[in-house]
């Protein structure tokens, strides 16, 4: 039997298990790793001896990152999210990258020619790298630095805004206008019903994203 984890804190919410089951159509062993602090992590190398492959999720990313071999296309970010032991090394990548190359294009072809990340944590810093990758302008807004200012100027049908926010920010605070294109990276949130039936928003929650990069790890782990 496959034996899987995730490394994060505050995880209990976590839906990756039922997608690898799902995408492996067995029973597995998976486990929620859930550290308080960055010194509660174990050596990587150790705990990954009994495991077939690791995810990494906030706020994680990048302190694990200085923690392993990362492979070139993640260096520009700085942040892994898959982990994994060959021939007795800690390699590390970042599925969510690639997942989100994916989901981006989709959005280039219905007509999207500019993006606001909110938020500048690592997430951002993952899609920013592939909105450079795919030539979409992009702008980055956050509770720190602006407060957000920038959304009223996205509000168009050819905008698209990504919240890449943790899970304590309340997205339906902000004044959106009907029909945009609004992708949440969070998932199981309760303003959910609000974007989608009141606001008519054209949203895609973290599900999707969760999804396609677990197809990834599991091909970064080799196993089917």
């Amino acid at each position: 039997m496959y034996k899987l984890g995730l490394i994060g804190k505050n995880i209990s919410h976590s839906k990756s298990k039922i997608n690898y089951v799902n995408l492996l159509e067995r029973s597995i062993k998976f486990d929620l790793l859930d550290f308080n602090s960055k010194e509660d992590i174990p050596d990587l190398k150790e705990l990954l001896k009994n495991y077939n492959g690791l995810s990494v999720t906030s706020p994680y990313k990048n302190i694990i990152y200085q923690m392993c071999n990362s492979h070139k296309e993640v260096r520009d970010f700085k942040a892994i999210n898959c982990l994994k032991l060959k021939d007795g090394i800690v390699y590390g990548t970042n599925t969510d990258y690639y997942a989100c190359l994916e989901i981006l294009k989709n959005y280039k072809l219905k007509g999207v020619s500019e993006v606001l990340l909110l938020g500048d944590g690592s997430m951002s810093r993952v899609l920013g790298q592939a909105l450079k990758n795919l030539n979409i302008p992009f702008l980055i807004s956050s509770r720190k630095t602006d407060g957000f200012k920038q959304v009223p100027n996205y509000n168009t049908h050819q905008s698209l805004i990504i919240n890449c926010c943790a899970r304590d920010f309340d997205l339906s605070t902000l004044n959106f206008s009907k029909s945009i294109y609004l992708w949440d990276l969070n998932y199981n949130q309760g303003y959910e019903d609000y974007l989608v039936k009141k606001l008519k928003a054209q949203f895609l929650n973290g599900e999707s994203l969760l999804l396609e990069q677990a197809k990834l790890a599991i091909s970064y782990w080799e196993i089917s």
